[in-house]
């Protein structure tokens, strides 16, 4: 096969396909993770609500002696549904913006009103029982402790922290890429080009087209083999571990993310390989038999 003239074209697109193999796992990946559904079914697999609210007790607890507002305040409004509700909504905010072309800002806004009307109370019984006037002063001070609460409460049920890297300007530069990542014209583009690259080597194997099955497979095997080496050495390692935010809710969010994604990719090019091996042996037993025929 070497010898014939079919063998050059075929390396090159051999190489052309491992390429485009790799894009179409990585974009494959990326599509299937990235959206709101998957993000709520890590929410309820590991219990985020319930991790979150204990975060916000502790929290609350820890700021005592400096607000001298007592944590049950806060938390006598804030329930396990309404914190499944709240990271519900930044979740769905943060993924519209990101994958949504017709949503052009991000938008998280929970409902504080019953956390603020237990402050009103509070705030206003101390008051009347100390003899303090409702003046300014005291309308700061109530003002303040509202917008400490929304940001600690916003902070903990942001749970992949999309939030933050709104304000940090992240979200708006990566969401031209997410936008063209989860589009279907990306994988359309991408499965033509794989389309393409195959009919070119059935064309350059059309003398022996059997042996099309062995340059697609060989492909399949070196493409799988790159993405394979790095996703078990990350899994092997705990290499997401390491993640820097250590809040339980987030770090569980992150690195379930992570470790579902390369286990994801593992899977993925474990069928490949196999499905490449098949061909191998097709392609091994047509081309024995072809010469067994030949020689009779």
């Amino acid at each position: 096969m070497k010898k014939s003239k079919s063998y050059l074209p075929c390396v090159i697109l051999s190489v052309l396909m491992v390429f485009t193999l790799i894009g179409t796992s990585a974009a494959f990946t990326f599509q299937h993770f990235m959206n709101y559904d998957y993000a709520v079914t890590i929410c309820k697999q590991h219990q985020l609500d319930s991790k979150v609210n204990q975060s916000l007790q502790k929290y609350f607890d820890d700021k005592v002696n400096t607000t001298g507002i007592p944590s049950d305040i806060y938390m006598k409004s804030i329930s396990n549904q309404w914190i499944d509700d709240t990271m519900k909504l930044s979740l769905k905010s943060g993924f519209d913006f990101l994958t949504n072309k017709n949503t052009d800002s991000y938008n998280f806004n929970p409902d504080f009103s019953a956390v603020d009307s237990s402050l009103d109370s509070f705030f206003s019984d101390y008051a009347e029982k100390n003899g303090y006037q409702k003046d300014s002063v005291f309308e700061n001070k109530l003002d303040s402790a509202k917008q400490n609460a929304h940001q600690a409460i916003k902070d903990y049920t942001d749970i992949l922290k999309f939030n933050t890297l709104y304000s940090e300007g992240v979200l708006k530069s990566v969401r031209t890429y997410t936008l063209l990542a989860t589009s279907p014209i990306l994988s359309i583009a991408i499965l033509a080009c794989l389309a393409i690259l195959f009919a070119l080597t059935l064309f350059f194997c059309r003398k022996n087209k059997i042996f099309t099955l062995y340059w697609i497979a060989t492909s399949i095997l070196v493409s799988s083999a790159i993405i394979l080496i790095p996703c078990i050495y990350l899994k092997a390692t705990n290499y997401f571990d390491s993640f820097v935010i250590k809040q339980e809710q987030i770090f569980i969010a992150f690195t379930s993310y992570m470790y579902s994604a390369v286990n994801f990719l593992i899977t993925l090019q474990i069928i490949l390989s196999a499905a490449a091996v098949i061909m191998l042996a097709i392609c091994t037993i047509f081309s024995k038999s072809k010469k067994s025929t030949a020689n009779v």
